[in-house]
């Protein structure tokens, strides 16, 4: 399984092989809270991302 993440303008490629270090980086999760995006989540903060998620409602 790879994911493919835009991280301020740079492009990532995630597989569960990959060793990046992400240590002052920051990652903007939308989807962060559950499923798909927590497990996203999770793997950056694991490589060392600050991770933020948007609140679930909101302004739109």
């Amino acid at each position: 399984m790879a994911i493919v993440l835009n991280i301020a303008g740079r492009l990532w490629t995630l597989t569960i092989s990959d060793r990046i270090r992400l240590v002052g980086q920051t990652a903007f999760v939308t989807g962060g809270g559950g499923g798909i995006g927590r497990g996203i989540a999770l793997r950056l903060a694991e490589a060392g991302a600050n991770v933020d998620r948007p609140p679930l409602s909101g302004p739109c």
